[in-house]
């Protein structure tokens, strides 16, 4: 063989590799908002460690990697999407805190709808796949398990704006999926960083006089969002659309009062002068809004167990991680 023929063939298999390299990587680059936050960065470190090209944007505590964006700006969303082409945008980016929201709704409104509405319009225009995710609480939660058809009802402001921010993103990009989920918590910078760990804190400040033992709960842990979320875009990559609305959480019902025990328990704190309340709430809540998974489960041909780890397991990891993190090991 001459050296031509045999450096035509080199080149012939370089080109053949880059070509199987560019195949392979097809589909699987990803946008996140909000990755700063309780839930972004974890989908960050889940898809980081699992071959996809990320790109995280934050506002407020952008560290490392992250790139500093605020999607309240004129243009902004779009120019993120033009300069880093993403296949699949996750949209995660919210005001989360229902208080909050009931206090200032329409600085949340912007953030909830606008800038969700103006996510959804780009995806659209540019052929990105969008994920955006809601909530349990567009639900009044009186007739549980609810459905993905289900008719939502909330009884908040943050239950109306992330249920507009659903009608908006479906209006203005058909082919995105909405991924309502419950109370989430997991690994943490700050322990109020969750509503769950955030039990921790107000009982070691012996600031627990009562919770709440009527408005049953799903506290799902962010680690098995994070690998819901991969396996939807795994799917979704190999050509089997998803579309519209899935649900998922954890399957363990708690009240407050069941995760102040749990927490005490764990944590070696004393919670017997804690008191069972059973009056209604200061601010509206469902009493019960249990999401049927069933859609997502048939959709992925996924065994549950695998995507939901016990509750008191997840909450010893998460405070776990927080003592190393945070020198307390």
């Amino acid at each position: 063989m001459t050296s031509q023929k045999r450096k035509f063939e080199s080149d012939v298999a370089e080109v053949d590799t880059q070509s199987c390299a560019q195949v392979e990587a097809k589909g699987r680059r990803v946008l996140i908002t909000g990755a700063s936050g309780l839930l972004g960065r974890q989908i960050l470190r889940q898809l980081e460690g699992n071959d996809w090209e990320v790109r995280g944007l934050a506002f407020s505590r952008c560290t490392g990697k992250l790139v500093s964006c605020d999607l309240t700006q004129e243009g902004a969303v779009e120019k993120q999407i033009e300069d880093f082409g993403p296949d699949i945008v996750i949209h995660t980016a919210a005001e989360r805190r229902p208080d909050a929201v009931h206090k200032r709704s329409s600085e949340a409104h912007v953030v909830n709808v606008d800038v969700t509405r103006c996510l959804a319009k780009v995806c659209h225009k540019f052929g990105v796949w969008m994920v955006y995710i809601s909530t349990d609480y567009v639900f009044d939660g009186t007739r549980p398990p609810y459905l993905t058809d289900a008719v939502p009802n909330p009884l908040s402001k943050y239950g109306e704006q992330k249920w507009e921010g659903e009608r908006v993103t479906l209006k203005a990009s058909p082919t995105s999926a909405v991924l309502r989920i419950p109370l989430i918590y997991g690994q943490m910078e700050y322990v109020k960083e969750s509503a769950v760990t955030a039990l921790y804190q107000d009982l070691k400040d012996g600031l627990l006089k009562s919770a709440d033992h009527s408005q049953k709960r799903y506290p799902t842990y962010t680690d098995d969002v994070a690998k819901i979320i991969q396996k939807m875009m795994d799917v979704h990559s190999l050509g089997r659309p998803l579309e519209g609305i899935f649900h998922w959480q954890a399957d363990e019902c708690l009240t407050k009062y069941d995760m102040v025990q749990a927490v005490a328990e764990l944590q070696h704190l004393d919670a017997s002068a804690v008191v069972a309340d059973k009056s209604a709430p200061k601010f509206p809540r469902p009493e019960d809004s249990r999401l049927d998974c069933s859609r997502l489960i048939e959709e992925l041909d996924i065994t549950r167990g695998h995507f939901e780890t016990p509750f008191r397991d997840a909450l010893h990891a998460s405070f776990l991680q927080y003592a190393t993190d945070h020198g307390f090991m």
